[in-house]
């Protein structure tokens, strides 16, 4: 018994006994530490670059107006004055390029007229519709303008003997007559014969330019926007002339440097213009025939009327032709 318990007592002091048994009082060894990690292979996510943001579709252009197709040999009637005498300051309405056409009836019901609506004056655009306008045509040569003639003298018979005018202008009355716009021009709107078909024409005419608000024969007009125009300048030497709301409205000049500089003089000028100069010019100035504008460039001030083309009118040639007179005028100086 004393053998067993020397036995026991051994194997407990000893490791071989054990099976290989740490000891109750060891210390367990310590956990392998995490491999470090260094700072800068850390990703900084405030710093990553955002993605490109996708452009904006670029907006697809509107279409031209559909009366820019409108063409000359479209017209069924129209109805102009033109002045005999003008104080030109700065449009020249003489010139078919310083004036529009009271009112313009084409075949498809497009009707462009120089007026008011409401309670605005300029140039406008309705639509009555062919058949409507067709039957104003037939109206008009059931009447008798067939008949009508020129009277552009300036002095008319009466009864009681001549009667003369000074300074009227000429009334000019266009209609289709088969093929051809027949033409007649009349003298402050006198006739030696048919003066009352004379004037039963104008007056119906000149109802087809007041369409009335909600009109239910047509479109309610809105403002003429032109392909191109004539645009007058003349050099302001008087600003301080101006009223206070005059000089309130002027304008930033808008255009080229070249332009101003041309315009800039006593004698006023006249230039064709169109596309994105045309735009920013109605921007500023609205399309009506008549409507001064002042610009300033610089300290400078020049004044300014735009009047709108037909469609399919061209202007050009004879804008060249009064370039060239006056540029051989200045020359003779």
């Amino acid at each position: 018994m004393a053998v067993m318990r020397a036995i026991v007592l051994g194997c407990l002091l000893s490791s071989a006994c054990t099976g290989g048994l740490e000891p109750l009082d060891a210390v367990p060894p310590a956990e392998p530490a995490a491999p470090a990690i260094a700072l800068d292979s850390v990703p900084d996510v405030a710093t990553e670059p955002e993605p490109e943001p996708e452009p904006e579709p670029e907006p697809e252009p509107k279409p031209d107006p559909v009366w820019w197709s409108l063409t000359p040999d479209d017209i069924l009637m129209q109805l102009d004055h033109q002045p005999t005498f003008a104080a030109v300051d700065v449009r020249n309405p003489i010139e078919p390029y310083g004036r529009v056409p009271d009112v313009t009836v084409y075949r498809d019901g497009t009707i462009i007229y120089e007026g008011h609506f409401p309670h605005e004056s300029g140039t406008f655009i309705a639509r009555h519709g062919p058949v409507v306008v067709q039957r104003h045509l037939e109206h008009v040569l059931a009447l008798g303008f067939e008949e009508l003639e020129s009277h552009e003298s300036s002095c008319k018979p009466t009864p009681k003997g001549e009667a003369c005018a000074a300074d009227a202008g000429i009334v000019v009355l266009r209609v289709r007559v088969g093929d051809e716009l027949r033409e007649v021009r009349n003298y402050a709107g006198w006739a030696l014969h048919h003066e009352a078909v004379l004037h039963a024409i104008y007056d119906r005419l000149e109802r087809l330019a007041t369409p009335a608000l909600a009109s239910p024969s047509g479109r309610e007009p809105r403002p003429y926007v032109p392909q191109r125009a004539t645009l007058f300048l003349r050099a302001e030497e008087r600003v301080d002339e101006l009223s206070p709301r005059e000089r309130e409205d002027i304008e930033p000049w808008v255009l080229s440097d070249a332009l101003f500089e041309q315009g800039y003089a006593r004698e006023p000028i006249a230039v064709a213009v169109e596309g994105d100069d045309l735009r920013r010019l109605t921007a500023a100035m609205g399309s009506g025939v008549g409507r001064r504008v002042w610009f300033r460039h610089g300290e400078r001030v020049v004044k300014a009327e735009l009047v709108p083309w037909l469609p399919g009118v061209d202007h050009g040639a004879r804008l060249a032709e009064r370039s060239a007179k006056a540029a051989r005028e200045r020359k003779r100086r």
